[in-house]
């Protein structure tokens, strides 16, 4: 799919009348509570706290005694290898509810919506891929949004993807003859 294709389809998306009813549908699906889990590191972070907290408290209390003073490392080794494990479950939790948020209730919502013409396009999609383009006709690479060619350097600058965001035409062809004013990003092209 060409670059120009997808700043159409995201000017649509973002210009449609049902964008927002449908986002605030769509955003009741993801307001789901943490799941035990995503809670879980946290929790045994505490635990191992309080645990050893406890083990240098009675260590100082029994006059430094060897077999306290050993727990409490251990319990700092056992703490260490329990926190690298937690955050890794933490991790794995992450990819969990993002894969879980494509419910079959969310499905048929999206496939209720395409059928009234509201296609989903966000506008980060825009910068995972390069934005000049190949024209056949000519044999060349174009701009996406001038359909002017481009010279070697501007061929190797806008096959980056994300390089979109910093060039002065793209965003005059996204966001319209205003767009560059309001422009968050730096322009290096």
């Amino acid at each position: 799919m060409k670059q120009s294709d997808r700043i159409r389809y995201c000017k649509e998306y973002h210009n449609h009348p049902l964008r927002k009813e449908y986002e605030l549908k769509k955003s009741k699906f993801r307001k789901k509570p943490l799941p035990f889990c995503m809670v879980f590191p946290w929790i045994m972070i505490i635990v191992y706290l309080l645990i050893f907290i406890g083990c240098v408290k009675i260590s100082k209390i029994v006059d430094n005694s060897f077999p306290f003073v050993i727990a409490g490392y251990a319990i700092i080794i056992i703490g260490l290898i329990n926190l690298y494990i937690s955050f890794q479950t933490f991790r794995d939790a992450l990819d969990l509810t993002s894969r879980d948020l494509e419910t079959d209730d969310l499905k048929k919502l999206r496939e209720e919506y395409e059928k009234k013409g509201l296609i989903e396009w966000e506008e980060h999609e825009l910068w995972k891929h390069e934005c000049c383009e190949y024209d056949d006709y000519r044999e060349m690479y174009v701009c996406c949004a001038t359909k002017q060619p481009l010279s070697y350097r501007d061929i190797s600058f806008c096959k980056q993807p994300g390089n979109c965001k910093y060039c002065k035409a793209f965003v005059t062809a996204y966001l319209g003859p205003d767009g560059p004013k309001y422009w968050s990003y730096e322009f290096k092209r």
